[in-house]
């Protein structure tokens, strides 16, 4: 959770971090699993990777597919 302490403030309000999301062809948001803000075990990247049900799945496939793109970003 982030800092409430004024002089380590949370990394999102001093442009140390950004939201990101996969769209698809028209535009639509892509389910990645929960909502950006989230804070639940849900949102850590890693939380369907052992998932057996096609739709876990598909939500694992497109966060590895958002973090290998901003990786070969830099």
């Amino acid at each position: 959770m982030p800092s409430r302490d004024p002089k380590t403030p949370p990394p999102h309000s001093t442009g140390a971090a950004v939201d990101l999301t996969l769209q698809d062809a028209d535009g639509r948001a892509a389910d990645m699993g929960c909502p950006i803000d989230e804070t639940t075990d849900r949102a850590f990247p890693a939380h369907y990777a052992s998932a057996g049900d096609p739709a876990s799945r598909a939500i694992h496939v497109r966060r590895e597919l958002l973090n290998e793109v901003m990786a070969g970003a830099g």
